[in-house]
């Protein structure tokens, strides 16, 4: 199998493995790596102008996000997400998140929902398909992030991740971005008007829908 060319990263101040596991990520998470195919290590090293070290530092990063599995006397390969493992981190993420967003709405500020609105804005004009779905956990970090719950939120974080492949199919199309943030505005409106059960519903049929969506597209021949 042909081994996808890497994009070259300078070395300079910061962390090698963290720009390395930035770079392979963005790579993985855009397809341009096959799911099996082997991470060849020299080959990286010489793109990236790193080490060994560094670069298995990022392997073990990526393999801690579920990105690739690190293989003993193999080395790494890029890996997929399971339909079990995508149910089990839907049904984490919406207990957590419909609860940091009740515990959030108290402490929200005007400048919280000033942020909030910008990063819809933003998403309306969005096309580039990683960048939609990092902004839009930016936006449900916003608002999470009033709940002082920053292990909690970390957590959330971690799970969202790992799941980012899944993430990526359901927003493929155009028009269920569209139907996503219409969904986001909703839930910031109550959010704005202090509707903590509504916007707690609101925000629970949200990831629902997403989870449910996702695996549907997991399925071999079924719609999305």
């Amino acid at each position: 199998m042909p081994t996808k060319a890497v994009r070259s990263i300078r070395p300079r101040k910061g962390n090698l493995s963290a720009r390395a596991a930035d770079t392979l990520r963005s790579q993985i998470l855009r397809g341009e790596f096959e799911v099996g195919q082997a991470l060849r290590e020299m080959e990286i090293c010489r793109t990236l102008g790193i080490s060994r070290i560094p670069l298995r530092e990022a392997l073990c990063r990526l393999e801690g996000e579920g990105l690739v599995e690190i293989r003993p006397n193999r080395g790494a390969i890029v890996t997929t997400l399971s339909a079990a493992e995508l149910m089990e981190i839907g049904e984490a993420c919406r207990l957590l998140e419909v609860h940091l967003l009740r515990e959030a709405l108290a402490a929200v500020t005007p400048e919280v929902l000033a942020a909030a609105e910008a990063l819809l804005d933003e998403l309306d004009g969005i096309d580039d398909l990683l960048e939609w779905s990092q902004t839009n956990w930016r936006f449900h970090t916003t608002l999470y992030c009033a709940a002082c719950r920053p292990l909690m939120v970390g957590i959330v974080t971690k799970l969202r991740a790992r799941a980012e492949p899944a993430m990526l199919k359901l927003v493929a199309d155009k028009k269920r971005r569209a139907g996503l943030n219409r969904e986001h505005r909703a839930i910031l409106a109550c959010v704005r008007a202090k509707r903590t059960a509504k916007a707690s519903a609101l925000l629970d049929a949200h990831l629902l829908a997403g989870k449910d969506a996702a695996l549907r597209l997991m399925a071999p021949g079924q719609p999305g």
